[in-house]
């Protein structure tokens, strides 16, 4: 699915592909969609993604985020983050208590 987005280091109006999202977080009054290597501002809120992505095999995973969970790679259950490397040391997102499930170890 097409995202129109504008990259945050340029300006610049674009449109980015749903399956290269990693995370789409809720910073401060920010919503920002994080890809592997770059970072957007989305034309709608968190809300409308979680429902417009849900199909996609997005989910909530906490209230700051709405996550491509077939991306994660890695949960670390002491510190409840999803990462999306192996390693354990790249982009994460925090998981609530009540959402621990929907991550697969």
């Amino acid at each position: 699915m097409d995202i129109p987005v504008v990259h945050i280091q340029t300006g610049k109006d674009q449109v980015i592909d749903s399956r290269n999202i990693l995370y789409i977080q809720s910073e401060g009054s920010q919503t920002l969609i994080h890809t592997t290597d770059q970072v957007y501002r989305p034309v709608v809120s968190l809300r409308d993604f979680a429902a417009l992505l849900l199909p996609e095999g997005f989910d909530t995973l906490d209230k700051s985020n709405v996550t491509n969970v077939d991306k994660v790679k890695y949960y670390d259950k002491i510190s409840k983050q999803a990462y999306f490397d192996k390693t354990g040391k790249g982009k994460y997102v925090k998981v609530s208590r009540r959402n621990q499930d929907k991550i697969r170890d």
